[in-house]
């Protein structure tokens, strides 16, 4: 029982890595779309400064969590989701 366990624990790691690993990848998408779209003149330096604003705070979470759990939550990844959604919306679409 102890070694099924051990397994389910480490696949569930696994794939809790590939989670973290596609927020981080996320945030960084997100954040060279901010810097993009105002380059293009798309959105203004204040709306580019809110928005990084945004993105700093869920990125200065994220990495708190991960290093004190060793893993995001569910809820916690939802929540992150959910933050760099409404970021996305407010960016130009390309």
């Amino acid at each position: 029982m102890a070694v099924a366990q051990h397994h389910g624990t480490r696949a569930q790691r696994a794939d809790n890595a590939a989670e973290r690993a596609d927020l981080r990848d996320r945030m960084n998408e997100i954040d060279q779309r901010i810097g993009a779209a105002q380059a293009s003149r798309a959105i203004t330096r204040t709306r580019a400064s809110e928005l990084r604003r945004k993105l700093i705070t869920a990125r200065q979470s994220y990495v708190r969590v991960t290093r004190s759990q060793g893993f995001v939550s569910a809820a916690e990844s939802a929540s992150y989701n959910r933050t760099l959604d409404l970021i996305d919306a407010r960016l130009p679409q390309q």
